[in-house]
């Protein structure tokens, strides 16, 4: 296996159930599991680091990544595989160094490219027809990074 020196993960719907809870003020909020959070300094203890790239411009995902310790925080990103291909650049770095996990559309060009590739139980169904993904069995919300954590290190 290549050296792994980074994950990379969408937010909403991996992290999060991908819903939006509104309460009766309007006020909006989102969920994660906490089996994520510790997979993620699980991840970062043996040197590799986190980045979430969300579509979302949110600053709760903001707040939950800087409370997760997160290394890179990209919100509000409307090309996620010119993002991700820029930062890798820009860091000596290459797909076959990269985990990625994405749950819909807007993350199937970084799947294409990243070496080691996952999508939730419920992510979006085409998906599946990139090559070498593997499918979670958790869905989003339900601890994905704890469970990609243990696919790496069983």
């Amino acid at each position: 296996m290549d050296k792994i020196n980074i994950l990379v993960t969408d937010f909403d719907g991996v992290m999060t159930d991908g819903k939006r809870y509104v309460n009766e003020t309007g006020i909006y909020s989102k969920c994660y599991n906490m089996k994520d959070g510790l997979a993620i300094k699980n991840f970062q203890k043996l040197g590799i680091k986190i980045m979430i790239l969300s579509g979302d411009n949110s600053d709760i995902t903001q707040k939950i990544g800087n409370r997760l310790n997160v290394d890179y925080i990209k919100i509000g990103i409307k090309n996620k595989y010119e993002e991700l291909t820029n930062f890798l650049k820009n860091n000596s770095l290459s797909s076959e160094n990269i985990i990625y996990i994405g749950d819909d559309l807007n993350d199937k060009e970084c799947l294409d490219y990243a070496k080691y590739k996952f999508t939730p139980k419920d992510g979006n169904k085409a998906l599946l027809r990139i090559e070498n993904i593997i499918q979670l069995e958790s869905k989003g919300g339900e601890g994905c990074l704890s469970e990609l954590y243990n696919f790496f290190n069983p």
